[in-house]
């Protein structure tokens, strides 16, 4: 039951943030050189793990 509710905790936070993120990566996929791109997400996961 626990590992439920942490899921549900961790949907939450993720349906608040995705529209931004979703405006964001389709910029990102925009781009023609799709290497920046996954330099990028890769610097956004690890800030993001950094916090």
């Amino acid at each position: 039951m626990k590992k439920n509710i942490n899921d549900l905790i961790i949907l939450g936070n993720l349906i608040d943030g995705f529209d931004e993120f979703n405006e964001d990566f389709h910029k990102l996929m925009e781009m023609n050189d799709r290497l920046p791109v996954v330099i990028k997400l890769c610097k956004i996961v690890y800030l993001k793990k950094m916090k």
